[in-house]
């Protein structure tokens, strides 16, 4: 892989090569996710997936996001409730790997998110991006107001105002009681997003 891909410009060329690494990432991860989890290379696939994120092979960045979902709801997964009652030990060392991944790459990850609503339109691109903030916040809600409250800074003001922001920020922190009105905020910041790209 890293003779071929070595940055984005590398990864647009030779976009097979993504498709079927990526695709293999998913599935890998939802099939035989320890294969994954206790990889001695994990915290670099999580860096490399995040720089390619932004990808626009949309394929591609569909199966990263894919990736991600899987990873981050993994302990909610059937595979991870049958080693929580077979191997304790196991199911809490995938805990701990988990959060610790989560811990470093959280911010990051909030960043790439706001990046993708901002500069894509693409519409299956867009689902996918919510689909994964969504289990994201259902995950580890306090980790997304962190990130967000970080990078919503760097937002411009004529897509979303401060008040807007703290807004937002607000909303992710009683996600559990008022998914609604989040969804509609967010539905109504991706338009944002979606015709300044079309005036620009």
């Amino acid at each position: 892989m890293n003779n071929y891909i070595k940055n984005i410009f590398d990864l647009n060329i030779h976009v097979q090569i993504g498709d079927d690494f990526y695709g293999m990432l998913y599935r890998i991860m939802k099939d035989s996710p320890l294969i994954i989890l206790e990889s001695n290379f994990l915290e670099n696939l999580i860096k490399i997936s995040l720089d390619y994120i932004s990808t626009p092979q949309i394929d591609i960045a569909k199966n990263i996001m894919r990736f991600f979902n899987n990873f981050i709801k993994f302990q909610k997964s059937k595979y991870f409730q049958e080693i929580s009652k077979t191997n304790k030990n196991l199911a809490e060392k995938c805990q701990n790997i988990i959060k610790n991944i989560l811990d470093k790459f959280s911010s990051l990850l909030c960043q790439k998110i706001l990046e993708i609503y901002i500069n894509n339109s693409v519409e299956q691109i867009i689902e996918s991006v919510s689909e994964l903030l969504n289990q994201f916040i259902d995950c580890n809600k306090s980790l997304v107001v962190k990130g967000m409250s970080i990078h919503l800074k760097n937002c411009p003001n004529d897509i979303l105002t401060n008040k807007e922001k703290t807004v937002f920020i607000n909303l992710i922190e009683d996600y559990s009681i008022k998914e609604k009105e989040f969804n509609s905020f967010l539905d109504n910041f991706i338009n944002r997003c979606i015709n300044k790209q079309i005036r620009a």
